[in-house]
């Protein structure tokens, strides 16, 4: 390798490290400026001030629709009370079945503090967005097929929580099916 190629070379290299740094500290940085709690909190009208966890989908309904269940995911925000979780259950290790999938997306929405826009007025807000003109509504959810993959999603609201339940891992109306069965028994536990 030529003089001139290596220099351009650890030119190039030199800066997408700077990037890299220069990313991460601001990104530490940040959640560190303000590592007291989240940028948004709940108020005195909003019934969930962080989201359910995992445990509360009831493992009747996981069992039903994804057969040896192992919860593969637990995530939240990485601040305190954070407004997002997601659950991901599959079956991808079970032997003689189809791999299968289902995530439980829970969502908080916050009111102002002034009480002009409630944490509920947003989360209804959230689920018009998503209903879109496929979606079809079923019980207390609005189903429709999902935006990544050939599975289906239910979404539903409870006060000022919004829940994605997609599910996928087998033909595309028995996902339907069973999005809106698990979005029924979550809202049941809710």
């Amino acid at each position: 390798m030529g003089e001139a190629r290596r220099r351009t070379l650890l030119r190039w290299v030199a800066a997408v490290g700077g990037v890299a740094v220069v990313s991460t500290g601001a990104v530490v940085g940040g959640l560190l400026w303000d590592a007291r709690g989240p940028a948004v909190e709940a108020t005195e009208a909003d019934t969930y001030p962080q989201p359910p966890d995992c445990a509360s989908v009831p493992t009747t309904a996981v069992e039903a629709v994804v057969p040896s269940a192992v919860l593969e995911s637990d995530t939240a925000g990485p601040l305190s009370q954070s407004a997002e979780r997601s659950c991901v259950w599959s079956s991808l290790d079970a032997s003689g079945a189809d791999a299968r999938v289902l995530v439980v997306s829970f969502r908080a929405h916050f009111g102002d503090g002034d009480g002009s826009v409630s944490g509920a007025d947003r989360a209804a807000a959230e689920l018009e967005a998503l209903s879109g003109d496929a979606a079809e509504p079923v019980e207390e959810a609005v189903v429709r097929a999902a935006s990544v993959g050939d599975g289906a999603e239910a979404v539903l609201r409870a006060d000022n929580l919004t829940v994605r339940v997609w599910y996928g891992g087998v033909p595309a109306q028995e996902a339907r099916s069973a999005a809106a069965t698990v979005a029924a028994e979550v809202a049941a536990a809710l």
